[in-house]
């Protein structure tokens, strides 16, 4: 699963059978940043990925404080849950990618090996 497609292949002796690449698995932290601090900060997509990449833990997430510089100086913000809540978001969305739409093509095209 890449940062924002997801995508899946089955192989049968070396020879793949049904690629299947889905758009956009991911790309709302920035929209749910927004939303959490209520519109006070904006973040790009590759802030988004290294908040992603740093923080978001299953068992453990925390809470975490950044800064950014705006017009009139630095402004502080906490993340409690736009992290964590589109990472959610995007794994069941991988899941329901793969169990509905990329088996349901492989065994169309190809019942043997599913």
């Amino acid at each position: 699963m890449g940062s924002t497609n997801l995508e899946a292949a089955a192989f049968r002796n070396g020879e793949q059978l049904s690629p299947s690449v889905s758009g956009a698995v991911d790309r709302t932290t920035p929209n749910a940043v927004e939303e959490e601090t209520q519109g006070r900060v904006n973040i790009d997509r590759t802030t988004a990925r290294e908040y992603r990449e740093e923080h978001a833990d299953f068992d453990a997430f925390e809470p975490f404080t950044d800064v950014i510089q705006q017009p009139g100086g630095a402004h502080e913000f906490t993340i409690e849950r736009s992290v964590m809540e589109p990472v959610d978001e995007c794994v069941d969305g991988a899941v329901d990618a793969v169990a509905n739409n990329f088996l349901s093509q492989l065994v169309g095209d190809h019942v043997k090996p599913h």
